[in-house]
């Protein structure tokens, strides 16, 4: 069985990390069976001290990137394999572009005092929060 570890429900989300989101979207969209164990202290048990990671019967396996690269090899090699090669370079431009978007932020947002000036920060995103806010109802809501 596959467990997906994260941080667990926070923020009113499903995960408040946008990787562990990416790599839950992920295994939804493949139609792959996974055990979801959300828990903070999970932070100190990752191989690099950050989720997600993933136990995939033994093989653990950590970045969601390399999450998602494993689970292609192993489970669905022909996921987007209906995709020609330059909407495939497409879609990995966009991934990368939206970790990066999404990393700044968060740094950003760690960096500033907890309070209005969050708030702030959020409303210069709020194309970016609004499109997790879709995908989450899209696909983990239950």
């Amino acid at each position: 069985m596959i467990t997906l570890y994260g941080f667990g429900p926070g923020l009113g989300m499903y995960d408040p990390s946008p990787f562990v989101l990416k790599v839950a979207a992920f295994l939804r969209l493949a139609n792959i069976d996974y055990r979801f164990n959300g828990n903070v202290n999970h932070v100190f048990k990752a191989p690099k001290k950050k989720p997600p990671y993933l136990n995939d019967n033994g093989t653990i396996v950590y970045d969601s990137t390399f999450i998602i690269s494993h689970l292609k090899d192993r489970y669905v090699a022909d996921f987007d394999s209906h995709l020609s090669l330059q909407q495939q370079a497409t879609a990995t431009f966009v991934s990368k572009s939206l970790d990066a978007t999404v990393y700044a932020f968060l740094a950003e947002a760690i960096l500033v005092e907890l309070d209005s000036d969050l708030t702030r920060l959020a409303r210069q995103y709020l194309n970016l929060n609004n499109y997790c806010q879709r995908i989450q109802q899209q696909y983990f809501a239950r």
